[in-house]
């Protein structure tokens, strides 16, 4: 996404959980989860509102800027059109440079072979090898 559409994205998530959580009125028996405190009540509300809307508005961003909604929603991430062609994409340009390289390996690999058979054919190579020291 683009940078300026998070920004916006993070403004009014944080601008209208923050309305939220110290506008809205707190019952007169506080909830157990509250722990007895509005302040902790408020808190929470917050936080539930932030991830809502963040949630929300990343979604209908994607969706605005490139008209797509997310193919996969997990519980440990979102999978997106784009996302998916891009990784394919980028894979099929490894897999074909590697297969390249194969190539251009074996084929070297192959003119050396051939190379040591002449030399050995013409009697010109050592067949005891170098000396070690």
């Amino acid at each position: 996404m683009r940078p300026a559409l998070v920004r916006l994205i993070a403004v009014v998530a944080l601008s209208t959980s923050a309305m939220l959580a110290l506008t809205g009125a707190v019952p007169s028996p506080l909830p157990g989860y509250s722990l007895g405190r509005s302040e902790i009540l408020r808190g929470e509300w917050f936080v539930v509102a932030l991830v809502g809307w963040t949630i929300l508005l990343v979604f209908v961003g994607r969706l605005v800027t490139e008209g797509a909604l997310p193919t996969k929603v997990g519980r440990d991430a979102v999978e997106w059109p784009a996302e998916n062609a891009e990784a394919i994409d980028r894979m099929a340009g490894k897999v074909a440079e590697v297969e390249r390289d194969d190539r251009r390996v074996e084929r070297q690999v192959l003119d050396l072979w051939q190379a040591v058979r002449e030399l050995q054919a013409g009697g010109r190579v050592d067949t005891a090898g170098p000396e070690v020291h």
